[in-house]
């Protein structure tokens, strides 16, 4: 008896990242570009119980010997919040660092739009099988997130662990730093950075500047050489989705960890191996005057 429970394979633990990409692709060419593209999602339709026409990650924690799964992610409060930002207080691309309220989505209202959206093919997901040590951090993770309320900034400078905010992307990736995972290889793929210059930039209490959306509409340029400006950097599920999707035909890049090609109902996915990867031991936090206390303690 012994020996055949010997011969059990032990699943692994998951952290899985679900990718909503938006309905068209957002141009981020200029400030122009961008504000069109986005204008033009928010009249799209998606499917599911919920429109995301900026895209959107959901996050997943599954642990299959003991049953366990939570879903989450982190999402705008009032869907009004951030457009008032815009047309009436005059924020223009001082939006993309602004505070937002925000909430995180509990596994219940999560399920509920997968269900939709893995039946339509209209997602795809990556699957990261973790370590019992990496899956116990990140439980610590989000029940610290919660606790200490930072959900309630959704966006601002996008940097979670940090006590700042954070965008549905940048909450998800932090669950890959957290977890110790490198996904140096495929930034660049995920995301996209530019130079926002300061003119364009108001509604953010540093100055009594007042941004319009024509302003932004002829705005065909990010900063030039020697003007100000602010640099933002955002993973974007559109991008991140459309990886996924191409990865189903192309081989392991020679610096990267090996994957394989799987499915979710209709939906399309990647899967990596990193259970047997080392976890990091830094804190979860490095917010300025912040204790870290965790939940319990795992020996």
């Amino acid at each position: 008896m012994i020996g055949i429970l010997c011969c059990i394979p032990v699943k692994a633990q998951e952290l899985t990242l679900y990718i909503i990409p938006s309905p068209e692709e957002i141009d981020w060419t200029s400030p122009s570009s961008l504000m069109r593209t986005t204008l033009s999602n928010q009249f799209k339709d998606s499917p599911g119980p919920v429109d995301y026409p900026l895209g959107h990650i959901y996050v997943e924690l599954k642990h299959p010997e003991r049953g366990e799964k939570v879903l989450t992610g982190i999402t705008r409060d009032h869907h009004n919040s951030a457009v008032r930002k815009i047309f009436r207080k005059g924020y223009g691309m001082g939006i993309l660092f602004a505070d937002i309220e925000g909430r995180l989505q509990g596994t219940g209202e999560v399920q509920k739009s997968l269900d939709a959206l893995l039946g339509e093919g209209a997602m795809s997901f990556i699957t990261f099988k973790i370590s019992e040590d990496a899956y116990s951090r990140l439980l610590d993770y989000l029940f610290q997130y919660r606790n200490l309320e930072l959900d309630g900034i959704y966006n601002g400078l996008n940097r979670p662990r940090e006590c700042l905010g954070a965008g549905c992307a940048a909450f998800g990736m932090s669950f890959l730093e957290v977890a110790g995972i490198d996904f140096s290889h495929w930034a660049e793929d995920w995301s996209v950075n530019i130079d926002v210059p300061d003119r364009l930039i108001g509604g953010l209490g540093v100055n009594n500047r007042h941004v319009s959306l024509l302003r932004l509409l002829l705005s065909f340029n990010w900063a030039r050489e020697g003007e100000d400006y602010f640099s933002f950097e955002v993973y974007e599920p559109y991008l991140m989705h459309q990886w996924v999707m191409n990865r189903q035909y192309s081989p392991n890049q020679p610096d990267e960890p090996e994957f394989k090609t799987t499915r979710k109902k209709n939906a399309v996915g990647i899967e990596i191996d990193l259970s047997h990867h080392a976890v990091p031991n830094c804190p979860l936090f490095v917010c300025p005057g912040l204790r870290s206390e965790t939940p319990y303690s795992r020996h």
